[in-house]
C-alpha cells in the first residue's frame, strides 16, 4: 500500500494503478462533495484529475502504517499548492485499505482523521489508540493523542475543491459563490 502512494506521488496515477485491483473502489471522506465512491481504474483517473486540475505538486506522504489483520490502516498527508495562487495546502487523512489479492488491493476508504479510520477498522483497533504506528523514517515521531482532533483543514480543502470544480464547469454560472 505504501508503494501505491509513493508511486502516485513520484510518477502519477497510471503507474500507481498497477497496485490497485481493476475493480478497485475508492471511498473519499464524507466531506467530499462529488461522488460517494469511485469504481475501477477509469474512475480513479477521474478522481486524480479532480485534484490535478486544481492543485500543483499534488502528492501523498505516508506517515505511518498499521496492520489490522485483513486490513491496513495508513496515516497520510495529502499536500499540494492551489493552482494560480501557489498557496500550500496539507490535509492529514486516515485510510483503511482491504481486499488484498495478487499484489493489489480493492477497497480504499478515506477518513478525515486517524481516529475515525481507527474506529472504522473495528473495536480492536479503536481500543489500541495508543499503540504506535510503524514509522516511515527513523526521525518520524507520531503522537496519536494529537491526531484525535478533527482537522478543520480537511473540510476546508474538500469544500474548496468542490467549489472550484463547480465554478470551472459553469454549474454555478448564474449564482454567487
Amino acid at each position: 500500500m505504501r508503494d501505491a502512494f509513493q508511486t502516485f506521488s513520484a510518477d502519477g496515477i497510471n503507474p500507481a494503478l498497477s497496485l490497485f485491483s481493476p475493480d478497485v473502489v475508492w471511498y473519499p471522506t464524507d466531506r467530499w462533495l462529488e461522488r460517494a465512491a469511485y469504481r475501477g481504474h477509469d474512475a480513479m483517473r477521474r478522481l486524480e484529475a479532480a485534484f490535478s486540475e486544481n492543485f500543483d505538486d499534488f502528492r501523498y506522504e505516508v506517515r505511518g502504517i498499521r496492520d489490522a489483520q485483513d486490513r491496513v490502516l495508513a496515516l497520510v498527508d495529502m499536500t499540494g499548492r492551489i493552482k494560480h495562487s501557489g498557496a500550500e495546502v496539507s490535509q492529514r487523512l486516515g485510510f483503511v485499505v482491504s481486499g488484498f489479492r495478487d499484489g493489489t488491493f480493492r477497497d480504499v476508504r478515506a477518513f478525515p482523521s486517524w481516529h475515525e479510520a481507527l474506529k472504522a477498522a473495528g473495536p480492536r483497533e479503536a481500543r489500541n489508540l495508543r499503540r504506535p504506528l510503524t514509522p516511515t523514517a527513523a526521525n518520524l515521531e507520531t503522537r496519536l493523542p494529537q491526531l484525535r482532533e478533527p482537522l478543520s483543514v480537511s473540510s476546508t480543502v474538500m469544500v474548496t475543491l468542490g467549489v472550484l470544480r463547480r465554478v470551472r464547469s459553469g454549474m454555478w454560472a448564474d449564482q454567487r459563490v
